[in-house]
């Protein structure tokens, strides 16, 4: 896969309009493309074309734009490659560490409080909200637990966790069928953050 995504760096352009899908990407290739065919076309084009068509550019001065202009696409597509810098606060971090810890012992209200605290200060953890909502399950409170449900699946960022959040669903409307559902052997919280 990482050989892949480095080929679309050699078209300039493409890894921006690839990988992330920006349109910029597509107009720097269309660029690319329109130089490419006009340093092809000073080059081996007819000579006896008109002179407004290629002007007076000679093909070395053509292809050294073209030059210029793939190792400056190289440079760009080499840096959309680097994943996107994520910063967690240490804090943040160390609370839903604690959490999990919590939940793991039984401790439901312990567990609660401390993802409270995380979710004031950073409030679209997913992570923090997934627990939250298995908390919120197995002390009783379904409507809670289905409102954070609902909640989680509006962040943008929760759609890696789409099948822990699907699973939580699922276990949750067993519970609300037999209460004695609520809890299962297979019952865990999500083990580690998401980097």
């Amino acid at each position: 896969m990482r050989a892949l995504s480095w080929t679309t760096c050699l078209w300039p352009g493409l890894a921006a309009l690839w990988l992330r899908g920006r349109w910029g990407g597509l107009v720097t290739a269309i660029a690319f493309g329109l130089l490419l065919n006009f340093a092809l076309l000073t080059t081996f084009g007819p000579r006896e074309m008109p002179v407004g068509l290629t002007g007076a550019a000679t093909p070395s001065a053509a292809w050294v734009l073209v030059l210029g202009f793939w190792i400056v696409g190289l440079w760009l597509g080499r840096r959309e490659l680097a994943p996107p810098k994520v910063s967690i606060d240490p804090q943040i971090d160390a609370w839903f560490r604690e959490a999990q810890t919590e939940y793991l012992k039984g401790h439901w209200i312990e567990a609660e409080t401390l993802l409270a605290k995380l979710l004031a200060k950073q409030p679209d953890d997913v992570e923090g909200q997934l627990l939250l909502a298995t908390v919120q399950r197995r002390t009783g409170r379904l409507a809670a637990a289905q409102s954070t449900l609902n909640q989680l699946s509006q962040v943008e960022s929760a759609a890696r966790w789409a099948l822990e959040i699907h699973t939580e669903q699922r276990r949750l409307a067993a519970t609300k069928e037999d209460p004695a559902e609520s809890i299962t052997e297979e019952d865990n919280p999500p083990l580690a953050r998401a980097a």
